[in-house]
């Protein structure tokens, strides 16, 4: 995307791009087009993985949460959603998103559904462990700004918002014990 972010940039500044030879135009628009629709075969791909993981904790939540998987689940899902939700969104940012599949709030809400789902069937919490756990990724305002974002445009329904607030918790209550002192 941040390829895509720079030509649109260059295209955009008038004085750029007017000191450009025509072949220099057209080599950075064919840049730019190549790029997107290297950008939406990836953004495509992406989605599946997500949606397919949403599809599957749904009905099968158990070899998520085996001592093998679950912390590298839960270290995919906070990485996605740090990107989605910290300051690494900005990154994101592009014209006409729509033209390249690219739909953050449809995969903000897949990832935080899988968030649910596996926190649902972890009778022995060792997902929201692992949540807590994964030191690179997690951050203690992912779950508020994701829940915000999704009850600002109308995709977080009454009970998912109360699951997802119960899993926050349950990872704050985590990281207050393993780091007392420190917020979680």
């Amino acid at each position: 995307m941040q390829e895509i972010k720079e030509k649109e940039t260059a295209m955009a500044d008038f004085g750029r791009w007017a000191a450009m030879s025509t072949r220099e135009q057209e080599e950075v628009r064919s840049a730019h087009h190549q790029s997107g629709e290297h950008l939406k075969t990836l953004l495509l791909f992406a989605s599946g993985a997500i949606h397919l993981l949403n599809f599957t904790t749904e009905e099968i939540a158990a070899p998520f949460l085996l001592p093998e998987m679950v912390d590298r689940v839960a270290s995919m899902l906070n990485y996605f959603l740090k990107y989605l939700t910290g300051s690494e969104r900005r990154k994101l940012a592009i014209k006409e998103p729509e033209k390249y599949s690219f739909k953050p709030r449809e995969l903000l809400q897949s990832i935080m559904r899988v968030y649910v789902q596996l926190a649902a069937a972890d009778t022995k919490g060792a997902f929201a462990r692992a949540v807590a756990a994964d030191e690179r990724s997690y951050s203690s305002q992912m779950f508020p700004e994701a829940m915000r974002v999704l009850v600002s445009s109308g995709m977080l329904d009454p009970a998912s918002q109360a699951r997802m607030e119960q899993l926050m918790m349950q990872v704050r209550g985590l990281m207050v014990h393993a780091c007392p002192g420190q917020p979680g």
